[in-house]
């Protein structure tokens, strides 16, 4: 079993954490909202407890996208930043002052978002400090952060454990590193960033100066990247994947897509028959899976 998941069931027997008051219902479900550049947030939640992963697009659209799904967002428990990017903390600060949110981050993290000063007012009683790579719980969710590449000050992705199921939350990579895919196997589902595609970006609109940071070990996950790592996550269980971050001006869902499926095929896998690849939209709910 992994140490994760041993570690919440040895600590929810030991506390006898007390649930009150449902979220979503019974199981672990994880919804992304909205994945693209322009903006990125995802829940993840139990019957009891619901996080966001980033709030990178307005409180007032995700308030509308949660209230469509029939979750209240001033019944959520917090949100977790990865990094300090505009379009993954646009809504951080209204959500602390307006719903009382606690926030999630680690201290380089924090320090780099108040350097920007492009959150706006964050309450001190809504910044969490966490250290990367140490769980920690909210509610009956138990949390635990990893590092990953990009250029920020010390970006990570997220594994979050609850309702006996693992859902995992890796975007803004520059490459797949050796770490991060421990981290994302045996997890029941995987939001894993499939950003480019390699001849759309160099053959691209965009500056020199910009294409070199994207194709950068600290840029983005490339579609080729993303694809040849599920083979190995396949092997060790996972069995939903969803493309995220897709780029609209080097990318398109349908080549994110078939990247996956080719990857796949070549293992000797289908999607559909062995495992559930799906696609994350920019502008609206993409991936929803009830664990």
């Amino acid at each position: 079993m992994p140490r994760l998941r041993t570690l919440a069931q040895n600590k929810l027997t030991k506390y006898n954490i007390r649930r009150v008051g449902e979220v979503v219902g019974t199981g672990l479900r994880i919804v992304s909202l909205f994945s693209g550049s322009s903006g990125n947030a995802t829940l993840v939640a139990s019957g009891r407890t619901g996080v966001l992963v980033d709030a990178g697009v307005t409180a007032s659209r995700i308030a509308a996208s949660l209230d469509a799904l029939g979750v209240e967002i001033g019944r959520l428990r917090g949100a977790l930043i990865t990094h300090e990017h505009i379009d993954h903390i646009r809504a951080v600060g209204v959500l602390a002052r307006r719903y009382d949110l606690p926030l999630y981050a680690n201290e380089s993290t924090w320090a780099a978002i108040d350097g920007l000063g492009c959150a706006g007012k964050i309450p001190q009683r809504s910044r969490v400090v966490i250290e990367t790579g140490r769980d920690f719980f909210i509610g009956d969710l138990c949390v635990s952060s990893f590092p990953i590449s990009h250029d920020s000050a010390a970006p990570v992705g997220y594994v979050i454990w609850g309702e006996g199921k693992q859902a995992a939350v890796a975007t803004d990579m520059g490459h797949m590193t050796d770490e991060v895919l421990c981290r994302l196997r045996e997890s029941d589902a995987v939001l894993l960033e499939s950003n480019h595609d390699v001849d759309m970006l160099k053959n691209g609109r965009y500056p020199a100066a910009l294409k070199r940071r994207i194709l950068s070990r600290r840029g983005h996950l490339s579609n080729a990247a993303a694809a040849s790592s599920l083979p190995g996550l396949l092997a060790y269980g996972v069995r939903r994947v969803a493309l995220c971050h897709i780029s609209r001006d080097n990318n398109t869902p349908e080549a994110a897509w078939q990247a996956a499926s080719d990857a796949l095929e070549t293992a000797g896998a289908r999607i559909g028959r062995d495992i559930d690849v799906s696609l994350t939209w920019p502008d609206r709910t993409g991936a929803d899976w009830t664990l």
